[in-house]
């Protein structure tokens, strides 16, 4: 055992015995390869990626970055554009970025900032914070998210506005979504609009379908498109052949050019005329006839009042209710005939407070009390009218007051319209009458300051003030005919009814904050449109004048017509916030 001791260590001390200092040194290193594949910089990242990497984040910089197969892409800062194709996804992080998802599962979110958004082919895109542009396609799916979103859809695609004031166009089977806030659609060929909560505003046309939700909605239906107004006090106007249901709530209805309205199970206000057709279902109703319009009571205690003259053809069916009908161009009362109360010969002075309700029409200087109920006056020249409590539509040229209600009040030309308190509807318009002989009929001058001259104010609560078109463009009610051309009746006919310019009247409580200024535009067979408003401080006086100018677009000999309102108790107007409604129906889009 010794022996193999001493063995061992001999064989140790031999294999050390050589050693250098030198072989104690490091052995050099193989230099390393630079990195490869895509690295992100600060400044501008152009890459069309593949599935590897599988996560990358772009870091600072306007990037332009493409993904596919799999994987997320990070834009980070910059104003990025970056496409996720079939089964990616990209994010835009902060800027104003242009995020784009092509193919089924892609996805593309522009989180801050006002992002542009494109989805396609059963893809999703989605907005985040800002007031973003979103286009969708092909059962494509697009949130808006927090922010006033515009989002146009396509071919079977869903828009969702989400929070914020939202503006939607819908074309071939889109569907839009409004969320919270006041949000506006645009409607086209099969596309479906959901305004959901909010006071929406819908425009249908071309078998489009529009459906208010909750919320008091405003409802404009064209050519075989369909609106609901569902829950909410709803407006509607309806022409050629659009069809409009109120369903619940104290719906407004103005309905022509063989249009459809339907009120639905409250109160309703029916102003119907060309070859339309208007049920008042259930709830004591309100209607209004022109130009051969077909009328519907339905249950309820209903009212009308047909405007009919010459050989129109129009009709009114009371239904079940005790109903008030007016055949129009007559001087006296028709009250229920339960209440034993025949039509009798109008006084200087006539009190409704005892009926409650009921309908009345003058055509001379009467002072006219509806008390309480929804009451439908007219009003004479040099007359009066007062609706008393409820909600009352009172139409004329002398003074004008709703009182306590929703109340709808109209001026042709003249009169002061006061409407109360309550939401109320004022509007100015005018009604033109000549004869071929004398000219005009009008008891005041041609060219007078008081040829055309009406007040309005609104009183409590969120009033609409609207500007006629007839304001501008009015037709004339030719008694035996158009007047011979070059005549003097003709040459008065056309200064009576197409002043160049002219002060029609005055608004003397007009809060921005609350009210809404509605502005008629001329139809597109007058030639005339909007060339020009403008709001102007009134030297001395808190008030400011808005001028709105029309001009012809074809014949140049044409004058401008330039019609003035006066918002008293204002020094600035911001002319963006008039709503402009246009007399004729949108085009059709062709994509």
């Amino acid at each position: 055992m010794g022996f193999l001791f001493l063995f061992l260590v001999g064989a140790i001390i031999a294999s050390t015995a050589g050693t250098s200092d030198a072989d104690d040194e490091p052995t050099p290193q193989e230099p390393q390869p630079e990195p490869t594949g895509p690295q992100a910089t600060d400044g501008v990242d152009v890459y069309n990626l593949g599935p590897n990497p599988l996560f990358f984040e772009a870091q600072g910089g306007d990037d332009v970055i493409s993904k596919s197969e799999r994987g997320i892409v990070y834009g980070e800062s910059g104003d990025d554009l970056l496409t996720a194709y079939a089964g990616t996804r990209v994010e835009g992080g902060i800027g104003d970025d242009h995020v784009r998802a092509e193919g089924a599962g892609a996805k593309a979110f522009g989180n801050s900032g006002d992002d542009s958004v494109w989805a396609e082919a059963n893809s999703l895109g989605s907005g985040g914070v800002g007031d973003d542009a979103m286009t969708l396609w092909g059962q494509a799916d697009g949130y808006g998210g927090a922010g006033d979103d515009s989002l146009t859809v396509y071919e079977n695609a869903r828009g969702f506005g989400d929070a914020g004031n939202d503006s939607t166009t819908l074309y071939q089977d889109g569907r839009g979504f409004g969320g919270s806030g006041d949000d506006f659609f645009r409607v086209y060929g099969d596309g479906k609009a959901f305004g959901e909560e909010g006071d929406d505003t819908i425009s249908v046309s071309s078998r489009g379908t529009g459906l208010g939700g909750s919320g008091d909605d405003s409802l404009r239906v064209w050519g075989d498109g369909f609106a609901r107004g569902q829950q909410g006090d709803d407006s509607f106007y309806i022409r050629h052949e659009g069809v409009g249901r109120g369903d619940s709530g104290q719906d407004s209805f103005v309905v022509g050019d063989s249009g459809t309205a339907y009120g639905g199970v409250d109160s309703d206000t029916f102003h119907s005329f060309n070859k339309s057709t208007s049920y008042g279902g259930e709830g004591a109703d309100s209607f209004i006839g022109f130009q051969d319009a077909k009328i519907y009571g339905g249950s309820g205690d209903d009212t009308y009042l047909n405007r009919e003259d010459g050989d129109s053809d129009g009709a009114a069916y009371g239904g079940q209710g005790d109903d008030t009908l007016d055949g129009g161009d007559v001087d006296f009362i028709r009250n229920f005939p339960d209440r034993g109360v025949p039509p009798v010969n109008l006084p200087d002075h006539v009190d409704l407070e005892a009926q409650g309700y009921a309908l009345f029409d003058a055509t001379t200087s009467v002072d006219v009390y509806g008390g309480s109920g929804d009451d439908v006056l007219s009003v004479g020249l040099e007359g009066t009218g007062e609706g008393g409590i409820g909600d009352d539509v009172i139409s004329g040229r002398g003074e004008m007051s709703g009182q306590a209600g929703k109340d709808t009040i109209t001026a042709y030309g003249h009169g002061e319209m006061d409407g109360g308190s309550g939401d109320d509807a004022l509007t100015f318009d005018r009604k033109v009458h000549a004869d071929a002989l004398q000219g005009a009929i009008d008891l005041y001058e041609t060219g007078s300051e008081d040829m055309i001259d009406m007040t309005a104010t609104g009183g409590a609560g969120a009033d609409t003030f609207t500007i006629s078109n007839q304001l501008f463009t009015p037709q004339i009610d030719y008694q035996d005919g158009p007047a011979a051309a070059g005549s003097d009746a003709e040459a008065d006919i056309l200064a009576t009814a197409f002043p160049g310019s002219d002060m029609v009247g005055t608004i003397t409580d007009f809060d921005p904050d609350e009210d809404i200024l509605v502005l008629e535009l001329p139809e597109a067979a007058t030639g005339y449109s909007l060339s020009d408003m403008t709001a102007t401080k009134v030297d001395g006086e808190e008030a400011v004048d808005l001028a709105i100018t029309m001009k012809h677009g074809t014949d140049a000999t044409q004058p401008d017509l330039i019609r003035t309102i006066r918002l008293t108790g204002l020094t600035s107007f911001d002319t963006d916030t008039v709503l402009q409604l246009s007399a004729d129906p949108p085009p059709v889009a062709v994509v």
